[in-house]
């Protein structure tokens, strides 16, 4: 065998687990060049094992799976995305709000996965007012194309429940910001609605939207609340409205 063989790592492992009668297994062998790729994939396989333990051992894994969120996902937009989902989607189970308020707080780190963030939001941090305070903050900085999605998603978790005069005079001025793009403005509606009684209001508007795709949202809106007078006008003049009319 070559010197440099003989200097291979792999070969003193080899040998060594030779004395003691065992082998290594190729196939589970995993070769890095360097050590910042392998710290990353030992901190992947980490986090799949906090699915054994969290089945096993409920407070030992919370605690787990708290420190993996601080020390993985808290403040590292850059993290890696399976990774934030695989920890997202455990404290979201959990309905653990112990990362709401930071994430809440830090749009580019929701911005991974907006829809998964706003799930985990509604599900276990929308009790806590600081949690909305910080999301209503989001929402109300002006429009940004990166941020569209995550803006999009944030407002179908705000109309899951009724908040106040404030919370709503908000999402009315989202939905009439023209320099919205239509899908954020339908989901404005909707937090809207869900915050007023003020349904003559929205269907006005929808009578004087110049954008189908955003009518008929604003239609979709108004299920249980619309009055037929207003049915009636948007099926004789809308007509591509006419399904949504039907559904209404």
């Amino acid at each position: 065998m070559a010197g440099g063989d003989r200097d291979c790592p792999l070969v003193v492992v080899d040998d060594v687990l030779s004395n003691l009668r065992l082998g290594r297994s190729v196939e589970k062998t995993l070769p890095f060049d360097n050590v910042s790729d392998a710290k990353r994939n030992l901190q992947d396989r980490w986090l799949t094992s906090l699915t054994d333990v969290l089945r096993l051992d409920d407070d030992v894994g919370m605690k787990a799976l708290r420190s993996a969120y601080d020390s993985q996902i808290r403040g590292h937009p850059e993290v890696k995305r399976d990774r934030f989902h695989w920890v997202l989607r455990a404290l979201k189970n959990k309905r653990d709000p112990y990362g709401c308020l930071s994430l809440a707080r830090d749009p580019s780190l929701m911005n991974v996965d907006p829809q998964l963030s706003s799930q985990y939001l509604a599900e276990a941090g929308l009790k806590d007012t600081r949690v909305v305070d910080a999301v209503m903050d989001r929402l109300s900085k002006p429009a940004e194309d990166r941020f569209d999605g995550l803006d999009l998603h944030l407002l179908s978790t705000m109309r899951r429940r009724r908040f106040g005069d404030a919370e709503a005079k908000e999402f009315k001025r989202i939905a009439t910001d023209s320099s919205r793009r239509w899908p954020v403005r339908v989901y404005g509606w909707a937090a809207y609605v869900r915050s007023t009684q003020d349904y003559p209001e929205l269907m006005d508007a929808a009578r004087a939207e110049t954008i189908p795709q955003l009518r008929r949202g604003m239609i979709a809106n108004l299920k249980g609340r619309s009055r037929q007078s207003f049915l009636n006008h948007t099926r004789a003049n809308f007509p591509e409205s006419r399904y949504m009319v039907q559904w209404v």
